[in-house]
């Protein structure tokens, strides 16, 4: 599989994992954004129980959106206190 890039969609990285030895390329990206231009990422925006989700704060009337995907990394930070301690 290649990389394919979406206009307008950010990917950002933790820079603290990304320098670090633990984790590189893919497991350092932390957060996607303005991902509508993806069909696959956007998929998930349509299903029925992200949608009633929306509803529930926004009425059924849904106009506009802000996609954004973010990955805790706890298990990271707690995997360092262990070694480093």
């Amino acid at each position: 599989m290649g990389k394919v890039k979406v206009f307008g969609m950010t990917v950002m990285k933790d820079i603290a994992i990304a320098k670090s030895e633990f984790a590189d390329g893919e497991k350092a990206i932390t957060k996607i954004q303005d991902f509508t231009l993806d069909d696959e990422l956007f998929k998930y925006c349509c299903l029925p129980e992200i949608v009633k989700y929306v509803e529930n704060f926004t009425g059924p009337n849904i106009m506009a959106m802000h996609t954004m995907v973010i990955r805790n990394q706890l298990f990271f930070y707690f995997k360092n206190l262990f070694i480093f301690s």
